[in-house]
């Protein structure tokens, strides 16, 4: 066999065995915010589901004000690199009085069901409002156990072998356990090794916050990160975003469609090469 059919061989193997993690596509330079590149890549997938779950109580109001300032660029970034994205929105304050929150508070919300299309995810972002909460801990671990279900939403593609992705926005933390339905952290972790992977970002300094998120991306293997202030909130959810693809990308899939076709035709022209060259020959 000649060294260039050998060559072209060699490449079709390298493209039907690619991992997907391999293929990244470099952060954008988006309107309004212009992320620098230093940021995580977001890794191409060819699926996608992941739900934002989003504290919207009253100190969330700056927070949230910054959110729907790159709101359009966040979900563009994940357009960009997933052919096929299922994207759904849950709010979350606290349980009303005779619980521990306001009037008017509720455990979970449906803002958005699974979406596969950019617009409705971004006008929901848009459409947050905030309000509420009473006191400091809020109803996360009922938000996470709506959202790890996800049966009101759509339901979760694929299979159980796929990565079902969850990201947390939030500034207080968890009721441990939760009044009314006693949730735990251990109960949270529990749900979740369906599996279902959540990276966690905690929005300001509480330490109560900050090590309650911690403690829920490490139990699921995600990631956990922190805005500070809320001028960090757009570069830290575009961070976000780049480690829930990558941890998406690490769970075995099979190869694309197109890489699969592409792979095969290189072998198919190959074959046909090497038996024009053998009739030359004969």
């Amino acid at each position: 066999m000649g060294k260039s059919l050998r060559l072209i061989l060699l490449l079709a193997l390298m493209v039907i065995s690619a991992p997907l993690s391999a293929i990244a596509v470099p952060c954008p330079s988006l309107p309004p915010t212009p992320f620098p590149c230093d940021l995580p890549v977001i890794t191409h997938l060819t699926s996608l589901d992941l739900i934002f779950v989003i504290d919207t109580t009253g100190s969330m109001s700056p927070y949230i004000a910054a959110l729907k300032t790159d709101a359009a660029t966040l979900v563009d970034a994940v357009k960009t690199n997933v052919d096929s994205f299922r994207l759904a929105v849950v709010t979350y304050k606290d349980f009303p009085p005779p619980g521990p929150g306001d009037v008017g508070d509720f455990p979970f919300r449906d803002d958005l069901v699974f979406s596969t299309t950019a617009g409705p995810v971004t006008a929901a972002l848009l459409a947050l409002t905030v309000g509420g909460g009473g006191d400091t801990p809020e109803s996360v671990y009922s938000a996470l156990m709506h959202a790890i279900a996800a049966t009101s939403l759509g339901g979760w593609s694929g299979t159980k072998a796929d990565a079902r992705m969850i990201l947390v926005m939030g500034d207080a933390p968890p009721h441990d356990p939760e009044p009314v339905t006693g949730f735990t952290l251990a109960t949270v972790l529990a749900a979740a090794q369906d599996p279902v992977i959540l990276t966690m970002v905690a929005l300001g300094s509480n330490p109560a916050t900050l090590s309650s998120f911690k403690a829920l991306a490490d139990g699921t293997g995600g990631d956990f990160l922190n805005a500070a202030t809320p001028g960090d909130v757009g570069l830290t959810v575009y961070a976000g975003l780049g480690k829930v693809t990558a941890s998406a990308a690490a769970v075995p899939q099979p190869p694309t469609v197109a890489l699969v076709g592409l792979g095969a035709a290189i072998l198919l022209a190959c074959a046909e090469y090497w038996r024009r060259r053998q009739a030359a020959t004969s």
